[in-house]
């Protein structure tokens, strides 16, 4: 085993037998403890290093870790034992896994590496920093219309990508594999392991593999599946989110199985009344019992749901589709549900209602024999040309009976049958063996012959017809070529048996009609060995006469005929023979040249097919790639007119105590500036900086309109002239103002003059006096601003209220936004932020309470 030394996070490897031990570290020196075991804390798997456990289930034990490799965190799951020793599962699980991890979608958890290190498989996935939806409805016990919405498109999403890129379907869609990352997206786990546990269970077992408040009724069944199979479960998920409460229920598994086929689904807007009728027809056309009623794909039903996120009525889930949908109640005992498409939907065997099996036990298949595992996928193999070639048969003659009468005239072969061609050296053999036993036989009868004896007895002629027959059956396969190559041996066998039938007429008067015939046969035989046709129709003459020789020289004699006679026999086919193979041998040539276009021609499609896929790929990751650069620059932007917003806000109150004008105006001239920053942005990007320039500039307006009331206040302004104004309790009118002083004159033509900044500014008298200014300037809506610039904050706050709505919520934002950083200061001083800000409505909202 492997595992990482705490001190210097080198990896060391030991033998198991060190668990639990002290070594010394092979990259720092220390000493260091073995964990105690192969998944403990510290442990080293493939190429991820075990931090702690995350979890449990009926598969195995998920692991937080760390890879090594790519430095980033996994989830690690472990396969339990009883599944890691069943081989059929192992090759299955790695087969799918595989499928899962070329899938790349933002709402499926990506799936890492799958692989075997000293017997342990795992599989290592992406880690989500958040929890499951199981996990979320134990909390919060019903999930938020818009949020439930929300997860379920994005997982439908997440199952019309697996099943268009892969046809991958999950078979196991429930809250516990739905998680939901801190920053609020839904991620699908499992994808494609729910399938291989099923396959294992189903065939050993006859069980379902799947969690029965949520499972569809093909599921069930064992109807062929697909992904509106996935639609029913996820409808189900739905269902729980937004009611808290399954769309069935019952004591046992098999009361639950009995209602998703049977039973009849109360609409989810009767069970909570805030469900909207048009969400409730959804999730009713999601759970249809007949999948034709269903969405027909993942993709049709996040279309709905993203209207109704709108506002707006779906498409597919209308009135009359409801409708059919509660009266579908269909018995679906000895049916079938039709498949989506051919050849799409998982094969499986006709209705069987069987037992379901819950996640909770933990059931595995079947240990079976062990297999040696490979992390390389078995495929099937393309057959060899030999076994190619064999199936074009090989042609051969016509099967031909053993002649006994020469025909008249040799007829041509028949066309050839399938069989493979006679080898040169098997007819050679043939031809061998047959010459000896006739030797065999020969020298049998010579031996008895001197010995005196007679006849042989009945069970010598029974074994003598027996030799006769092997000889005929061995003779008859020699291959015909062997007519012209052996015609020198064959002549030689002719003079041979003219010479010893020569011999024996003259020397023995005393013979069988068969040794007569036989000898008399060989005589005319060998007086003219070149009349091929001629020694063929002897020969079949005597035999036609003579079919069984008894005695031991008869054997020997028909030996010596059968020597000549089946060369040339076999030899008249020889012609047909070699035709007949050199069309076999075409045949196999051409076959081989098909096979050979064809596996390149395959070839170059799979080429071209897999090129396709990577530009098709690589498109689609530059273009995911894209967004995200324009989403990441989008919340870019975004965030940044937000803080300008706030620190022009902020600002109008700081450099209103310091009547910095300038400043403040150097401000809104940079917010303008923001529309040619964005000219070549995104149109997302420039849409909110026209929004932002349009707010700054309504905002300059304002204050612009502040800054001609002050400068009228303090230089004068002949429009303000004649104005009435309170002047140490003298009522006056406007006369003239210069330098800061006003200069007002009674009704008695007294002139009285006083400095503007020792006039009482927060006094409701100044406050009508500046608000007529303001009309005379044709400022009205800039009142309050002056007054904020002066720093007199009650009363901007009493002149805004009198103002329309923009102007009484911008000063009120302007107030927070001040305040609520001016809080959060550590060396304000409170006291004088109270005594100037304490009367407003937004401090007494902001400021900490006082104990009492």
């Amino acid at each position: 085993m492997r595992f990482q030394c705490p001190f210097c996070r080198g990896i060391v490897s030991v033998d198991n037998t060190d668990m639990g031990t002290d070594v010394q570290c092979g990259h720092c020196g220390e000493r260091v403890t073995v964990p105690t075991s192969r998944v403990a804390t510290g442990a080293v798997i493939g190429d991820f290093i075990i931090l702690r456990e995350l979890g449990r289930g009926g598969m195995g034990i998920v692991y937080l870790a760390h890879q090594i490799s790519l430095d980033r965190p996994a989830g690690l799951k472990i396969l339990a034992e009883n599944y890691a020793n069943n081989a059929e599962f192992v090759v299955g699980f790695i087969k799918e896994a595989r499928s899962a991890a070329k899938l790349n979608h933002p709402n499926i958890v990506q799936a890492y590496a799958v692989g075997e290190d000293e017997g342990i498989f795992y599989f290592a996935m992406e880690y989500i920093d958040g929890e499951t939806m199981k996990n979320v409805l134990k909390r919060e016990h019903v999930i938020p219309i818009d949020q439930a919405i929300s997860i379920i498109q994005q997982i439908s999403e997440a199952l019309d990508y697996a099943w268009k890129e892969q046809k991958l379907i999950h078979r196991d869609i429930k809250p516990d594999n739905i998680m939901l990352t801190s920053s609020g997206r839904a991620k699908l786990a499992d994808l494609g392991l729910a399938k291989v546990a099923g396959e294992i269970d189903d065939s050993e077992d006859d069980e379902v593999m799947g969690t029965p408040q949520y499972i569809s009724p093909e599921h069930l069944t064992g109807a062929p599946m697909d992904s509106r199979s996935d639609i029913y479960s996820l409808g189900a998920t739905f269902y729980h989110f937004i009611t808290g409460r399954f769309p069935y229920e019952g004591a046992t598994a098999s009361e639950i199985a009995q209602q998703h086929l049977f039973g009849t689904l109360i609409p989810p807007n009767e069970v909570n009344p805030d469900i909207p009728e048009t969400l409730s027809r959804i999730v009713m056309k999601m759970m249809a019992k007949d999948p034709a009623l269903r969405y027909q794909d993942a993709a049709e039903l996040a279309d709905d749901l993203r209207l109704v996120r709108r506002g707006q009525n779906p498409v597919s889930a209308t009135e009359t589709g409801a409708l059919r949908v509660i009266n579908s109640n269909m018995n679906l005992q000895g049916q079938e549900f039709a498949p989506a498409a051919e050849g799409e939907a998982e094969k499986k065997t006709p209705f069987k209602m069987p037992q379901l099996k819950l996640k909770s036990q933990n059931a595995a298949p079947a240990p079976q024999p062990a297999q040696q595992f490979t992390q390389t996928e078995t495929i099937a193999e393309n057959k060899s040309f030999t076994e190619t070639a064999n199936e074009v048969a090989a042609p051969k003659l016509p099967p031909k009976p053993v002649s006994l009468k020469m025909p008249e005239k040799p007829k041509p072969a028949e066309p050839p049958k399938p069989a493979a061609p006679p080898a040169e050296n098997e007819a050679a053999e043939k031809l061998k063996k047959a010459q000896e036993m006739a030797k065999k036989a020969a020298a049998k009868n010579k031996g008895k012959k001197k010995n005196g004896k007679g006849k042989p007895g009945e069970g010598e002629k029974k074994n003598g017809a027996a030799v006769i027959i092997l000889l005929a059956v061995v003779l008859l396969g020699a291959g015909g070529f062997f007519g012209y190559q052996y015609r020198k041996q064959i002549t030689g066998l002719f003079y041979s048996a003219y010479d010893k039938t020569v011999g024996k007429i003259s020397g023995n008067s005393d013979q069988s009609p068969y040794m007569a015939d036989i000898t008399q046969t060989l005589t005319l035989i060998g007086r003219d060995s070149s009349d091929t046709e001629g020694i063929i129709r002897k020969a079949e003459e005597f035999l036609a006469k003579h079919p069984v020789a008894e005695t031991d020289e008869e054997k020997a004699k028909l030996a010596e005929l059968l020597q000549i006679y089946i060369p040339l026999d076999e030899s008249r086919f020889a012609a047909a023979r070699d035709s007949a193979h050199q069309s076999y041998t075409d045949k196999v040539a051409e076959k081989e040249r098909a096979l050979a276009e064809a596996a390149e021609a395959e070839r170059k499609r799979k080429a071209e097919e897999a090129e396709r896929q990577r530009k098709a790929a690589e498109e689609r990751r530059l273009a995911e790639q894209k967004r995200q650069q324009i989403q990441k620059e989008i919340t870019s932007f975004k965030n940044k007119y937000a803080w300008l917003r706030l620190v022009t806000q902020r600002s109008i109150i700081e450099f209103g105590r310091k009547n910095d004008e300038a400043g403040m105006l150097r401000i809104f001239e940079n917010n303008a500036k923001e529309i040619q920053l964005t000219k070549e942005k995104n149109a997302e990007i420039r849409k909110m900086a026209n929004s932002f320039v349009w707010w700054s500039n309504q905002l300059r307006n304002y204050m612009r309109g502040a800054f001609e009331i002050k400068d009228a206040l303090e230089n004068g302004n002949p429009a303000i002239v004649g104005i009435p104004v309170e002047i140490r309790f003298n009522l006056c009118k406007v006369k003239s103002v210069s330098n800061g002083v006003l200069t007002g004159e009674t009704t008695g033509g007294k002139e009285i003059a006083i400095p503007v900044k020792e006039m009482n500014t927060g006094s409701r008298p100044f406050m009508n006096f500046v608000k007529k200014v303001g009309e005379k300037l044709n400022k009205p809506a800039s009142v309050p601003f002056y007054f904020l610039w002066i720093k007199e904050y009650n009363v901007a706050h009493v002149v805004a209220n009198e103002e329309n709505n923009t102007v009484r919520n911008l000063v009120s934002s302007i107030f927070n936004t001040y305040l609520s950083n001016a809080l959060r200061q550590k060396n304000i001083d409170k006291e004088e932020l109270e005594n100037e800000f304490g009367r407003l409505p937004e401090y007494k909202k902001l400021a900490p309470k006082k104990r009492k």
